[in-house]
């Protein structure tokens, strides 16, 4: 009987002519992009930002939540009048606008609001953070203190690929599908994603610690918000 159009009767594909046809599009159809920005001047901002860290934990047990072995505080770090954590929060909101424009170009600040959580973190010689999602829309986390003799694949913060309805056994498959993406963090950096990546990040050795601020955002598209 008559072979599968495009089989060639041997199972492989037939063999490309002259004169193909010419690619018109490429569309990232379902792409999650993880936004990075850098703060502008970070030095001072990241040295009160520490002091401010550090004396919250001093006086604040913390809480559990994907983290082990290190400190999380409350939730409620952009709250709290600490003059640089309110200077970070203005930082945070500038570049969360020209993310949500990404999926909405007429998102506007001043008239959809928004509703926040946001917490620091603390990590230090070997703690880590479980493989986690977020709640809310978009995800974020700024880098306030990073050691500098860690490891190259320590203290990483690595997204684990949502797509996974393919068969990762063929070498082609992943030239297609990385199952993971590893970025090392540097002190003023700043990344926001879909909250819906999971992630989690890899413990240091080094003897310092690792702090950063992480928040989670939702955008209240029917009107203002908090």
């Amino acid at each position: 009987g008559d072979s599968a159009a495009g089989d060639n009767g041997t199972g492989a594909a037939p063999p490309a002519g002259p004169g193909g046809p010419r690619r018109i599009a490429s569309i990232p159809g379902f792409a999650s992009y993880i936004d990075g920005y850098a703060v502008p001047d970070c030095d001072a901002l990241n040295a009160r930002l520490a002091a401010d860290v550090l004396a919250w934990r001093a006086v604040d047990p913390g809480e559990t939540s994907s983290n082990h072995h290190g400190w999380h505080s409350s939730r409620n770090l952009f709250s709290r009048p600490e003059a640089s954590f309110q200077e970070l929060a203005r930082h945070v909101a500038s570049a969360l606008a020209a993310s949500i424009r990404r999926y909405w170009p007429e998102y506007d600040p001043a008239r959809h609001g928004t509703s926040w959580e946001s917490w620091a973190n603390i990590n230090g010689p070997g703690a880590v953070n479980a493989p986690h999602a977020h709640s809310f829309h978009l995800a974020g986390v700024y880098y306030v203190k990073v050691p500098p003799e860690m490891g190259s694949r320590e203290g990483m913060i690595e997204f684990l690929n949502p797509a996974g309805a393919i068969n990762r056994s063929n070498p082609f498959d992943h030239r297609m599908v990385h199952p993971m993406l590893h970025l090392q963090p540097r002190p003023g950096q700043l990344f926001i994603f879909p909250s819906y990546l999971v992630h989690w990040v890899t413990p240091h050795f080094a003897q310092d610690e690792r702090i950063s601020i992480a928040f989670n955002v939702a955008v209240n598209e029917g009107g203002a918000g908090g």
